[in-house]
């Protein structure tokens, strides 16, 4: 199983069309570690732990996706 550097994970999240929404959504639940998720620092459990998908205004179902794609890039081999 693959792993990603923080940098590495910091570069990628910052790339994706879904990142704005994501650091958005962070600062409106006011999550008190917001820049380590963004410096990639949490690994495989950035997205999930990051805020709270249900109360977002995309929804769990979106998140939940973003998931999926993000863990089968974070743990590509």
């Amino acid at each position: 199983m693959g792993r990603r550097t923080s940098a590495a994970l910091a570069k990628w999240l910052e790339k994706q069309e879904w990142f704005d929404a994501w650091v958005e959504n962070m600062r409106l639940q006011d999550v008190e570690n917001a820049d380590e998720y963004i410096r990639g620092f949490w690994g495989e459990i950035t997205l999930v732990n990051s805020f709270i998908w249900l109360a977002t205004p995309e929804g769990e179902d979106y998140w939940e996706d973003i998931n999926k794609q993000f863990l089968e890039w974070y743990n590509e081999n």
